[in-house]
C-alpha cells in the first residue's frame, strides 16, 4: 500500500514539474568583427519554441527575459522593455533591441544576428559584430524531472510484474 502512495505522489510531482519546464532559455555570445568574444547574453521565452515555421516573441507575447553584458555594462528588459525575438524552424533568427545606459548604447538589429555597441565615454570599447547561439544551446527539460519520470515508470513496471506474479501463484 505504501508503494502505491509513493508511486502516485511521484507521478503527480513529475507532472507538475513538467508543466513548469516549458520555459526556454538561450545563452548567447557576442563576438566582435575580429572573432573575439566581447560579451554574453541570454533570452528566456515562456514556452517551447516550435521546431517548424516562424515564431516571433515580444515582451507582451512570451519574451520574459533578455540580458546582455558587454564591457562591464548590463542591459536588460528592465531598462528598455521593448524587444522582439524571432525564430525560424526552431533556430534563433534575429533579436531587435536597443538599450542605453548613460552614453552607452547596445543595438541588436533585426537584420540577422548582429550587434553594435557604442560607448561615447570610452570609444575604444565600442564594437560591431555578431551574436551566436552556441550549438547545443537549445534547452532541454530539467534532468531531475526526467529522472523522476523514469523512477515512476520503473516503479509502475515493477508493481505490475509483482501483481501479475501474485495473481498467477493464486
Amino acid at each position: 500500500m505504501k508503494f502505491k502512495f509513493v508511486a502516485l505522489a511521484s507521478a503527480l510531482f513529475a507532472l507538475v514539474s513538467m508543466g513548469s519546464a516549458g520555459a526556454s532559455t538561450y545563452n548567447l555570445t557576442l563576438d566582435n568583427s575580429s572573432g573575439k568574444q566581447i560579451g554574453t547574453g541570454s533570452i528566456t521565452i515562456s514556452s517551447s519554441v516550435p521546431s517548424t515555421g516562424a515564431s516571433i516573441f515580444t515582451t507582451a507575447n512570451g519574451l520574459t527575459a533578455l540580458n546582455f553584458s558587454i564591457a562591464g555594462n548590463n542591459f536588460s528588459l528592465t531598462q528598455d522593455p521593448a524587444a522582439v525575438v524571432a525564430f525560424n524552424n526552431g533556430n534563433l533568427a534575429s533579436i531587435l533591441y536597443a538599450g542605453s545606459l548613460s552614453g552607452i548604447t547596445l543595438d541588436l538589429t533585426a537584420a540577422g544576428l548582429t550587434y553594435a555597441f557604442v560607448d561615447l565615454a570610452s570609444p575604444g570599447l565600442s564594437s560591431v559584430g555578431t551574436i551566436s547561439d552556441p550549438p547545443g544551446a537549445a534547452p532541454l527539460p530539467a534532468s531531475w524531472t526526467l529522472m523522476l519520470i523514469g523512477l515512476v515508470a520503473g516503479g509502475l513496471v515493477a508493481f505490475r510484474r509483482k501483481s501479475k506474479m501474485s495473481v498467477a501463484a493464486a
